[in-house]
């Protein structure tokens, strides 16, 4: 059971960790600010900190940049996310998929790479279920679903669902700080399916439990968190396109060959892969109902 949690909790929190230093002190105007937001997310910056603190280390001599260039904050409610994306001008988000779609407009955000789990598969989500109570996805339509990524409405209808459930409508959604917690719902009848990721629907069977689930559902692959640029090229606030490159050559690397899977599978990391301008366009879409 601790398995499952831990897991959970880890791969979050590391990814967190990827980026953490302390804040860059006011004249430190050449630091890399790097914003990692996950609304709802388990963790928090201070226990992501010591986790990973070679990572960033990692990463700047990959890009050929001194110790400390990267300045980063790893934050997990809306609002903090918020208030440090407008007041601080980060560079460089890490954004849950839900979280860019919702916001990747106003922030004025260019995709530059995308994230994958360590399965090197992109991310399907799953519902699971009671197999004594619920068979179909139709059978949920008033019920109660929970999990950790129950933040948007709109992405779960448009994006998880397909079309098929109005999260906002047909279900009333509770939101878990953890997958475990949401499972735990479902086995003690206070939930009839809860929303995992694909890891945690692997590790279903370790479960004292696991044999009293069963999966509805499962949504189609979607693209992993976005490496995002932020700001107004226009205007001068983007990472100049020299960094840009750095950036992104330095993170394809990180995780290559048995040095990078030191430093990404303890973070249940996949690698940092390029995108094509196609890879968020559909979502994006879909996501505005255009």
């Amino acid at each position: 059971m601790k398995r499952v949690a831990g897991r959970l909790a880890i791969s979050c929190a590391m990814l967190a960790g990827l980026f953490w230093a302390p804040p860059a002190a006011a004249d430190d105007s050449d630091a890399l600010r790097v914003v990692i937001c996950h609304p709802g997310g388990p963790g928090s910056t201070e226990e992501a900190a010591p986790r990973l603190a070679t990572f960033s280390a990692r990463v700047e001599e990959l890009a050929g940049w001194p110790e400390g260039h990267m300045q980063g904050i790893y934050l997990n409610t809306s609002d903090a996310c918020e208030l440090q994306l407008r007041t601080r001008k980060p560079h460089v988000a890490i954004l849950s998929l839900d979280t860019y779609l919702a916001h990747g407009a106003e922030l004025k955000a260019l995709p530059l790479l995308e994230v994958l789990p360590l399965s090197g598969e992109r991310e399907r989500y799953h519902l699971v279920g009671s197999a004594e109570e619920t068979e179909a996805l139709d059978d949920l339509k008033g019920k109660t679903i929970a999990g950790e990524t129950l933040t948007d409405p709109k992405f779960l209808s448009r994006l998880v669902f397909a079309g098929r459930l109005d999260a906002a409508e047909d279900l009333a959604l509770e939101r878990t700080r953890t997958a475990l917690r949401a499972l735990r719902l479902v086995q003690r009848g206070k939930a009839a399916a809860a929303l995992v990721d694909s890891n945690t629907a692997k590790e279903l069977k370790t479960l004292p439990f696991g044999d009293s689930l069963h999966t509805i559902f499962v949504s189609e692959a979607l693209p992993g968190w976005p490496v995002l640029a932020l700001g107004d090229s226009r205007a001068g606030d983007r990472l100049s396109e020299s960094r840009q490159r750095a950036l992104i050559e330095a993170l394809t690397q990180v995780c290559q060959g048995e040095a990078g899977a030191r430093y990404c599978e303890p973070a249940f990391l996949g690698g940092f892969v390029p995108i094509t301008p196609a890879t968020y366009a559909e979502v994006r879409e879909r996501y505005s109902g255009d």
